[in-house]
C-alpha cells in the first residue's frame, strides 16, 4: 500500500474514531501556559457522535474480543523522509462500566501504572480540565522523558505531546475511550502514534515500542479489574 493508501486507511480507521488528522487547527484558551500546547503535527476535533459497539469487526474479532481478546489495527506511516509514525489501535472488553474505566485513566500522577515500561508519571500542570504529565519511560539503561498534555472529551481521554517541554522522542498523540457495553462491560478503544525520532532508537527500539503500544489496552484492563476497582 502506497503513502497515499495508508494516509486514506489512517483517516478512515483513526479519524473517524475522534482524532483530527496533523495539521488541523484546534481553538486554545486566549491566555495561560495552555496557550504554548497546540501540537505542531496532531490536534483534536470534538468527539465523534455514539456509535453501536462492535461496529466494524468482523465475526471472528467480535469473538475475541468476546472471549477476552484483544484485536488490533497496526499502523506504520512515513509521510516525509525525516517522519515516521508507529503504532496503532487496540480494543479490549473490560469488565467494569465506562466510569470506571475514566476514573483510573484520569488519576494522571497514577499512569506509570497504567502506561507499559513507565518509570515515572508527575503532573506537572493543570488548568481549565487539562493537565500536563511528564512521562519517563524505558528501561535501567534507555528511557526517554517527554511531556504529554491530557484532557477528558466525555467517554475520551486525548494526550499529545507538549513540544514546548524537553522531550526525548520526536512526537506522540492519540487517546483512550470507554464505551458501554452492558450494564458492567465497557468496550476500550487504545489509539497511539509514536515518532521516535531519526538515529539509533528508531532502529532497535521502533518495533518494541509498537508491540507495546497495541499491548497498553491489556495493562489497562488488568489494572481495572484489579478488586480495588471493581468493588468500587
Amino acid at each position: 500500500m502506497g503513502g497515499a493508501g495508508i494516509k486514506h486507511w489512517l483517516l478512515a480507521a483513526v479519524a473517524a474514531a475522534g482524532c483530527a488528522w496533523p495539521g488541523v487547527a484546534q481553538a486554545s484558551p486566549s491566555n495561560g501556559p495552555f496557550t504554548r500546547l497546540a501540537p505542531a503535527r496532531a490536534t483534536w476535533i470534538a468527539a465523534r457522535p455514539p456509535v453501536q459497539p462492535f461496529l466494524g469487526f468482523t465475526h471472528a474479532e467480535r469473538r475475541e474480543l468476546g472471549a477476552g481478546g484483544r484485536v488490533t489495527r497496526p499502523i506504520q506511516w512515513e509521510p516525509s523522509e525525516d517522519v515516521r509514525l508507529v503504532g496503532g489501535v487496540s480494543y479490549v472488553v473490560v469488565h467494569a462500566p465506562p466510569e470506571v474505566v475514566l476514573r483510573v485513566l484520569g488519576d494522571y500522577a497514577r499512569l506509570k501504572q497504567v502506561l507499559p515500561r513507565t518509570r515515572r508519571s508527575k503532573i506537572v500542570e493543570r488548568r481549565d480540565g487539562r493537565a500536563v504529565v511528564e512521562l519517563e519511560q524505558g528501561t535501567s539503561l534507555v528511557s526517554a522523558t517527554y511531556s504529554v498534555v491530557l484532557e477528558r472529551q466525555g467517554s475520551t481521554v486525548r494526550f499529545w505531546m507538549d513540544q514546548t517541554r524537553p522531550h526525548g522522542i520526536q512526537d506522540t498523540w492519540g487517546f483512550f475511550r470507554a464505551e458501554p457495553l452492558d450494564g458492567r462491560r465497557s468496550l476500550v478503544t487504545v489509539a497511539a502514534l509514536v515518532d521516535l525520532g531519526p538515529g539509533l532508537a528508531r532502529l532497535l527500539f521502533e518495533e518494541r515500542v509498537q508491540q507495546m503500544i497495541l499491548g497498553t489496552s491489556d495493562r489497562l484492563r488488568t489494572h481495572v479489574e484489579l478488586p480495588r476497582f471493581a468493588e468500587k
